[in-house]
């Protein structure tokens, strides 16, 4: 706990266990900061990721994150809770002992946000798996990553991660079979100031562009297009909760949503 560098706690869960979490937060007085009614909770865990509530206590308070979905459906496809599950190892954390993933599975859910969704643009996630690679890289099963990578569809942007890494921090895991070694062209999006890309969103043309320029091929490339097409028309829990109680109002909010982000997009420029 000592070394979060911000006070938040994210949790990997089961779908299926979204409404009994929430009903416990409910109950223990948790803020809601992140969630719709439960009338549309359905909707909102087939199309969206987390819900976040805040604890009750004052001056300490910290986010808690609950995550059936390491990323949104628009940022590709990616293992979820099911699979990291059967992983965990007893670790021994100081005097605490907790269960941790094995290496492989800690490698693979720390690039989904390092690597798949944020796509390589912080220096400092490059330090965060320089840091896994050089003191877990005997344990890591390269064939796995690299099967996964690959059946996921983000084996280009894991690439580009670990070129990255190398690259700025002269950390290597192995010889990779068809790795990229030539990352010029992406060297200054990590060391760039002010940050190359704040927001990670279907309306921001910088996100759109380097999404496309990290898919593995052009199947994938559409796929994305058309995702973001999608994403475009479904309502978001702040569309929500500012618009509707009720599921009735689901599809005025997808008709009206087009507009809303559009206006947005124009706002904030």
């Amino acid at each position: 706990m000592a070394l979060r560098e911000s006070t938040d706690l994210d949790f990997l869960v089961a779908q299926n266990d979204v409404d009994e979490i929430e009903s416990y937060f409910i109950g223990n007085n948790y803020l809601a900061k992140t969630t719709v009614p439960k009338a549309y909770l359905k909707y909102y865990k087939q199309h969206f990721k987390d819900i976040v509530y805040r604890t009750p206590c004052g001056r300490g308070a910290f986010s808690v994150e609950m995550h059936w979905r390491l990323m949104e459906k628009f940022s590709g496809d990616y293992p979820s809770y099911d699979f990291f599950l059967q992983h965990l190892k007893p670790n021994a954390l100081g005097g605490l002992k907790v269960n941790k993933l094995s290496p492989t599975y800690d490698l693979i859910a720390v690039i989904s946000n390092h690597f798949v969704k944020d796509m390589s643009i912080k220096f400092k996630y490059m330090v965060d798996v320089a840091c896994l690679i050089h003191k877990e890289e005997v344990l890591i099963d390269k064939q796995l990553l690299e099967e996964t990578a690959k059946r996921y569809g983000f084996n280009k942007r894991l690439q580009i991660g670990l070129a990255l890494t190398e690259n700025l921090l002269g950390i290597k895991m192995g010889n990779e079979p068809g790795a990229i070694t030539d990352v010029t062209a992406f060297l200054p999006v990590p060391l760039a100031f002010p940050l190359h890309l704040p927001r990670l969103y279907i309306n921001e043309p910088k996100f759109i562009k380097r999404s496309l320029q990290l898919q593995d091929n052009n199947w994938n490339k559409v796929k994305f297009i058309c995702k973001i097409i999608s994403y475009a028309l479904l309502p978001t829990y702040e569309d929500i909760n500012r618009q509707g109680t009720a599921p009735k109002h689901l599809l005025r909010l997808i008709i009206t949503r087009p507009f809303r982000l559009f206006y947005g997009t124009i706002k904030r420029k």
